[in-house]
């Protein structure tokens, strides 16, 4: 305790980069389990007829995080979808169960209940694939432009280059030191496009942690507002042990496994032991966009590829389309 005072002391008096990430991770470190309730709701200022699918607005769902395991449960019209990230793979299924797990990296499954993402505990390089914590995407930025403090706020400046493209994305990562350096901002710009997170409405837990109850990420293109995405958290619990059967997967006899990091699928046990032969996994893919692209994924900032709401279809294409995917599957297996 003596050593985090000290550490916070020289951070406030000298506004160190390093001393101040170090404060950050600390306070981070210090949330060693999380659970809560979310709602999200999506409005479109500059295209206010646009509709999301029925199943996806507003999204409602539990997460859960003890250690390195996580749970997020998406509440669905017909059933529950559930995630369970463990042993680095994301075993992906439903309740009631249609017969089908399915097994992805970590990479490969994103979603907008990973609450911690849109919290500020861990950060994405902007519109990647990787999350990193704070320190380590900073010292990713190429380069560091500078750290400025506004009273209790302190603005990193920092530029992130789009492998492969020439665009780069300026962005503000803001700390607030009277919430443990927690990050209560982050704002990317590329081009003519910005992206704004803000954390909002901090609770006070045991032992003096705080954590947002409200998010809202803000995507403008041309200077126009084009997407409002706003998180409600409630029920939130730091630091309440977590039964670990909430993390486990349990199968049927007979369930169909689909390995999406082999490519193959085959059946299993209520123990997960397989009990077939291993095929051929079918590969879903998305393609985005129209006018003869071919389907392929752009790259670069969102004003450089597409101008109405690339940056949300580039996080929610994916879970998107499991989500139909599953209904569709839901429906066939009811009959």
């Amino acid at each position: 305790m003596l050593q985090v005072l000290t550490l916070t002391w020289i951070a406030v008096a000298g506004e160190d980069l390093e001393l101040l990430l170090r404060w950050h991770q600390s306070t981070i470190e210090a949330i060693r389990s999380l659970r809560c309730d979310v709602e999200i709701r999506w409005t479109h200022p500059s295209n206010p007829q646009r509709r999301e699918l029925p199943d996806f607005d507003p999204l409602r769902g539990r997460y859960a995080r003890q250690g390195s395991l996580i749970r997020h449960d998406q509440f669905l019209s017909a059933n529950t979808q559930t995630s369970v990230y463990k042993d680095g793979k994301c075993y992906t299924f439903s309740i009631p169960s249609t017969g089908q797990t399915q097994i992805t990296s970590t990479h490969q499954k994103r979603s907008f209940l990973n609450v911690e993402r849109y919290a500020g505990l861990i950060l994405d390089y902007p519109l990647n694939n990787g999350y990193y914590s704070v320190p380590e995407l900073v010292r990713r930025a190429k380069p560091v432009r500078g750290v400025q403090a506004r009273g209790e706020l302190v603005d990193i400046d920092a530029d992130f280059p789009v492998p492969n493209h020439p665009a780069v994305w300026k962005s503000r990562i803001t700390l607030d030191k009277s919430l443990g350096c927690m990050v209560v901002e982050v704002s990317d710009v590329s081009g003519t496009s910005r992206r704004t997170v803000r954390m909002l409405d901090f609770q006070e837990f045991a032992g003096g942690l705080r954590f947002p109850t409200k998010v809202e990420g803000i995507i403008e293109v041309n200077g126009k507002v084009n997407t409002i995405m706003t998180m409600r958290l409630s029920d939130v619990r730091i630091n309440e042990p977590i039964p670990l059967s909430e993390f486990s997967v349990n199968f049927q006899h007979g369930t169909i496994v689909r390995d999406l990091i082999r490519q193959k699928e085959y059946q299993v046990d209520d123990r997960g032991a397989r009990i077939s032969e291993e095929k051929d996994a079918p590969i879903y893919t998305v393609e985005v966009g129209g006018g003869g692209g071919g389907g392929e994924r752009p790259q670069g900032g969102p004003s450089e590829v597409e101008s109405d709401d690339w940056a949300w279809l580039r996080w929610g294409g994916a879970l998107a389309l499991f989500v139909l995917v599953t209904v569709l599957a839901w429906r066939h297996w009811r009959r």
